[in-house]
């Protein structure tokens, strides 16, 4: 998935496997929304970055006695601190409301950019709800704020950080479910 600059003043062409998505910024602004972010996951991030930040500095301070193993030590702390500086970045790119909905579209932040999809495509939504385990890594925690949805040519529009994406599921599913029905009594 890549993301093309902007054509003209209310549309960005976005580039979804291999057709062209038009996320008119008019329609956007006033779209229903549906979900927001939550502000718990910058304490998870904070202390996430202090943990590994703590570690990176442990790293160089034991360096000279301990060579080999704080070199692991070093190496470690800087990829999951820069794990870490990534969700945080991408955290602070997600607007406060990353799902909206019209009478026809759902609009999605997904990734850096808007996504949208008719309300017809829309195959399934998923969730994690796990209960949490012992052993919890910033992966996991941002997983409990992430919705999956997935169109019926098989797409996936991931968005994360969601205050509460069962609350968005159901009422995804209950647009859904009034679609077709506003469907099937058309056709009668």
């Amino acid at each position: 998935m890549r993301r093309q600059g902007l054509t003209d003043g209310t549309a960005a062409d976005i580039i979804v496997g291999m057709k062209t998505q038009k996320v008119d910024k008019a329609a956007l602004a006033a779209a229903k929304t549906l979900g927001e972010k939550s502000s718990s996951f910058l304490i998870f991030i904070i202390v996430f970055a202090v943990i590994w930040g703590g570690a990176l500095a442990a790293g160089f301070i034991f360096y000279a006695r301990l060579q080999g193993l704080m070199l692991l030590v070093l190496i470690v702390a800087a990829i999951m601190l820069a794990v870490t500086t990534y969700v945080a970045a991408s955290y602070f790119i997600t607007p406060a409301e990353p799902i909206k909905r019209d009478e026809t579209t759902l609009y999605m932040f997904c990734g850096f950019g808007w996504r949208s999809l008719p309300l017809d495509q829309v195959d399934e939504v998923r969730t994690n709800l796990q209960p949490l385990r012992p052993y919890t890594s910033l992966a996991t925690l941002t997983d409990r704020g992430t919705m999956r949805i997935f169109d019926k040519m098989s797409n996936l529009y991931r968005v994360r950080f969601l205050d509460d994406p069962a609350g968005v599921k159901a009422r995804i599913d209950e647009l859904k479910a009034s679609r077709i029905c506003i469907g099937c009594t058309k056709e009668l």
